[in-house]
């Protein structure tokens, strides 16, 4: 079906123009025979979930087949999808002079005209392809940001996202949709070796993909280990690697706080009470810890608290690459030797 749709495309922009659309089409027609083949492989599925809402479906099918070739009735999706950078960050331009992001105002003091349009502008952005799940940046980020459009144009993408839409554009960054092998933004910043400037905002938007692998035909790679592996002298190398040396501590020990937390304040248990432990079910070792330091939380000594917290997760690491069961089938098998 894929295949087909772009042979459509294929005919419209040679019926209009016929010239210099030609190359383009054919790479996606290639991109997504790769998808096909990826989908029907039976590999390891750890995406996020592709979203087949028919009203999306709609929108992005009667954008791709319309018969305008200036690009003005075109989602920028679409723009992105077929390297049309150069229009599509025209149009990002003219609503950052029109609707400059962060000023959005309540929706009892706008009039109708700018509701509809800041409306169309929050739509477009957040479309999302519904045949391979990628989202307008991650388009952008796959052919890489050595052109001249590209980085203004996730620059402006990425601040616009996180001021205006901080909680609805999340499900941009840490999505991880099969077009794009299980990659996040910050994968393909790795791999298109992105300017610093663009690393540091996708990675302050959605820190969380540092720890986060792609899919397994391509090894499992974390963003770090993608630019170690291709680009091992880069400052963006360092970048990843000093971010995850203090991000993945930090979000241990935050974790075990809000964990402690939750027990000992919110919920009131008793530190050192077995009928309590069962009911969080914790294990004997990591209820003690978790009460010694529940107990100074409730005593109101939360600056020794954090200061036992604060040894929890110097080192931390991400998740190996290879999974536990083999391990555990040894061991099974050597317990079996044993008797």
């Amino acid at each position: 079906i894929l295949v087909l749709f772009r042979l459509y495309e294929l005919y419209e922009y040679c019926r209009l123009d016929g010239r210099g659309y030609l190359e383009i089409c054919l790479l996606r027609m290639s991109s997504d025979e790769e998808v096909i083949e990826g989908l029907s492989d039976g590999s390891e599925s750890n995406y996020s979930d592709v979203n087949n809402n028919d009203a999306d479906d709609e929108t992005y099918s009667s954008s791709s087949s319309s018969d305008e070739s200036d690009g003005a009735s075109r989602t920028l999706l679409f723009l992105c999808e077929e390297g049309i950078l150069d229009k599509a960050l025209l149009r990002v331009r003219e609503w950052d002079e029109e609707y400059p992001p962060g000023t959005q105002p309540k929706d009892e003091k706008m009039s109708k005209e700018e509701s509809d349009a800041r409306s169309r502008i929050r739509r477009d952005i957040l479309q999302k392809n519904p045949h391979n799940g990628n989202y307008a940046l991650h388009e952008i980020l796959a052919g890489g940001t050595s052109g001249n459009s590209a980085p203004e144009l996730v620059r402006r993408l990425v601040y616009r996202c996180c001021a205006d839409y901080p909680l609805e554009s999340k499900r941009i960054f840490q999505a991880r949709p099969r077009g794009s092998y299980g990659r996040t933004l910050l994968h393909w910043c790795a791999w298109s070796r992105a300017q610093p400037s663009i690393l540091r905002q996708v990675l302050f938007a959605y820190p969380e993909a540092m720890c986060l692998r792609d899919d397994r035909a391509h090894e499992r790679r974390t963003p770090l280990e993608i630019s170690q592996r291709y680009w091992p002298n880069d400052p963006m190398t360092t970048t990843l690697r000093e971010m995850r040396n203090t991000y993945v501590p930090y979000r241990l020990r935050l974790s075990v706080h809000l964990c402690i937390y939750r027990h000992f304040i919110t919920d009131a248990r008793t530190p050192f009470d077995k009928e309590d432990r069962k009911a969080t079910g914790l294990t004997p070792r990591a209820w003690f810890v978790a009460s010694v330091i529940g107990y100074a939380l409730q005593r109101e000594m939360k600056s020794l608290a954090m200061h036992i917290v604060s040894f929890i997760g110097n080192k931390a690491k991400i998740d190996a690459k290879t999974r536990t069961r083999r391990r555990s089938g040894q061991s099974r098998s050597k317990k079996r030797k044993k008797a």
